[in-house]
């Protein structure tokens, strides 16, 4: 088996300054679910800063949400995407780690210059998404933050296989219930490692090669009513290629409103400010949240 030995050798030499590069800029957090009613939360932390960390809280309902997306791309062609989206807690009983299992499934069509398949009606397999995150309340205790990871399956016909770690923190005001104002500064970074990849030419990215990147979320969530929030980079943050040494930064804004404890409806629009690394001119999209 020296073959593996000599592969493994070279893949460890190459990517290990970067691993831990990115391993070192993770400052992130776990994302606060819609603005979740105490109810549904896990206790918090300690403060900073005059924030309560509330890193530690993860929901304990799961959550099912339906997205869509319209997406105006950088070579002028247009994506449609509707994203079924799962969120379950997790709860080691033989200790005291939580944590939350996420998973994602898309199917997309694109349409427009350079796109193959012109049809706006027939939607295809995109990739599964898998996300874990969370901690022990041991592990890391003057930081509170949450550890996790995501894994990318391009089970459609495109995209490329992807995995990467992520890291961070949450924390949340301290005002009265419903007061307008501040409610969250909730920052996410995950480092992603592409490989084996597939079929480009319905990728919103002109990068044939296999990804590394740097992806941040400096989410902060806004209270305007009791039961209407806006949330900033919250879904869609900056995008760092380390192939290509290129940022995408856009400006990134949902609004997301509680019908019910159980029930909530939000609609954003996510437009590039900086896109040196193609990912889209103008995403407009918007979810349901379902709580059990």
């Amino acid at each position: 088996m020296a073959w593996v030995r000599f592969f493994a050798a070279g893949v460890i030499g190459r990517r290990l300054g970067r691993v831990a590069i990115g391993l070192l800029v993770l400052a992130a957090c776990t994302l606060r679910v819609d603005a979740q009613p105490a109810s549904t939360l896990t206790p918090a932390a300690d403060d900073w800063l005059g924030m309560e960390n509330v890193s530690n809280r993860y929901t304990v309902k799961p959550i099912v949400q339906l997205w869509y997306y319209h997406q105006k791309l950088s070579s002028g062609a247009y994506s449609n995407m509707a994203t079924l989206r799962y969120f379950q807690p997790i709860h080691n009983p033989y200790g005291q780690w939580r944590g939350v299992f996420r998973f994602d499934q898309s199917y997309f069509n694109s349409f427009g210059p350079g796109i193959d398949s012109p049809d706006k009606t027939r939607y295809q397999r995109g990739n599964t998404m898998i996300t874990v995150w969370g901690n022990h309340p041991g592990f890391l205790r003057n930081w509170h933050a949450d550890l996790g990871f995501r894994v990318i399956f391009p089970v459609g016909n495109q995209g490329q296989w992807a995995l990467g770690p992520q890291a961070g923190m949450s924390y949340q005001t301290r005002k009265p219930a419903g007061q307008a104002g501040l409610s969250d500064f909730s920052p996410l970074a995950r480092f992603m490692f592409g490989f084996n990849v597939k079929n480009q030419k319905f990728l919103n990215i002109d990068e044939p090669t296999p990804e590394r990147s740097l992806h941040l979320f400096p989410a902060l969530g806004f209270d305007l009513t009791p039961k209407t929030q806006l949330r900033l980079w919250d879904e869609n943050g900056m995008v760092y290629s380390v192939n290509n040494r290129q940022w995408f930064v856009p400006f990134d804004a949902m609004l997301t409103h509680r019908v019910t404890d159980n029930f909530v409806v939000s609609l954003g629009v996510s437009r590039a400010i900086i896109d040196q690394y193609k990912q889209y001119k103008l995403n407009i999209y918007g979810k349901v949240s379902w709580y059990f």
